[in-house]
């Protein structure tokens, strides 16, 4: 899954980079002309150009509409990927997952049997075959996880809580506004993002590049006049969407933490801390288990909820290590991205 979420930003990333890189040129140009040196007509008439700023604003857009319809859609395949390889036997899944998954195949069915070029890499006998191996009782199910994917509407906010309450993960948007989630969230994840920002009116930024989206791609009259400034389309929709995927990316983790805790409860338990130090370095013993830098750490309480997140450095002996083995017993210091406490039992895992 964390794969998932450093491809996104990757992408987000790089149109940040060609946005910026055009306002430096802009920048070091006026530098320029103010030294009397004499540029190519054909430079001014570049930067200055109206028509590059439209097809600019419509490449973003699109790009960033993109990305994180790809985003969700490669989350839930990974999360479901996952759970297939965890969970035994088809009957401990999820009930939503159980519930929806034979009326979502053979809806996938239809959906390749009408052409659809999304889906023409499945064939018809794989689906089949998963739909019976999934009702056999056989251990080794498969599920079709692209029929979990499939949405005939765009990605507002209200889409993509119906995708994620279809593989079990409920109101995910409600999770992830929730002060005892945000509670666990170190501040460098929000950047300079506010909750206000974030949920900027139930989540209207979100449904706002929807629209745009939209207007540029049924080529609305007026979507020439509409346009948002580079600097707008990096502060206002690449920062949020950045932080709106991370804190989603989190959500899906935890859920996937809570079932990791049911289906192997004594395998990646790591008991009571010996002393966690400015909510970010926890110490502890390794219990003999192999723990390495990139591993899941979880901090449950005694109600049973759970913060998770990236072990991002660890210690022995005040000496940085990549990784413990676990033919030894080691007291250890850990480095976690969200904030830790000493009353939590940890678990861990990869």
């Amino acid at each position: 899954m964390k794969s998932t979420i450093v491809v996104f930003e990757k992408k987000v990333e790089q149109l940040e980079n060609y946005l910026s890189s055009w306002q430096r040129a802009k920048e070091d140009v006026s530098k320029v002309k103010e030294q009397n040196i004499e540029l190519p007509a054909s430079i001014y008439e570049l930067l200055n150009s109206t028509t590059k700023r439209i097809f600019d604003y419509k490449l973003s857009i699109l790009i960033l509409y993109g990305v994180f319809e790809n985003f969700i859609e490669n989350m839930i395949s990974s999360y479901l990927g996952r759970l297939q390889q965890l969970v035994s036997s088809y009957d401990r899944l999820p009930k939503e997952i159980r519930d929806h998954h034979t009326e979502r195949s053979a809806k996938l069915l239809g959906y390749i049997c009408s052409g659809y070029s999304k889906y023409d890499n499945i064939s018809i006998e794989k689906v089949v075959q998963g739909m019976y191996l999934c009702v056999s009782k056989n251990n080794a199910y498969q599920l079709n996880i692209p029929a979990f994917t499939h949405h005939s509407s765009n990605l507002r906010m209200d889409t993509v809580r119906e995708l994620f309450n279809g593989i079990g993960i409920k109101g995910i948007d409600k999770i992830i506004l929730d002060s005892n989630f945000r509670d666990g969230i170190t501040d460098d994840m929000m950047g300079s993002l506010t909750k206000e920002e974030l949920e900027d009116e139930k989540f209207q930024k979100l449904n706002e590049l929807v629209e745009r989206r939209n207007d540029i791609a049924h080529g609305v009259e007026d979507a020439d006049e509409n346009i948002l400034k580079a600097d707008m389309i990096e502060t206002d929709y690449c920062r949020y969407l950045k932080v709106l995927a991370r804190l989603i990316y989190r959500a899906v983790l935890r859920e996937y933490a809570a079932l990791v805790i049911k289906e192997n409860a004594d395998s990646c338990c790591l008991g009571k801390p010996i002393e966690v130090y400015g909510n970010r370095i926890v110490c502890l013993s390794n219990q003999n288990k192999r723990i390495a830098c990139g591993n899941y750490l979880v901090g449950q309480n005694d109600v049973g909820e759970l913060r998770v997140g990236e072990i991002q450095s660890l210690q022995v002996d005040n000496c940085p290590v990549r990784s413990v083995s676990s033919e030894e017993l080691k007291n250890i210091g850990m480095k976690v991205d969200f904030r830790a406490k000493k009353k939590f039992t940890y678990y861990v895992f990869q």
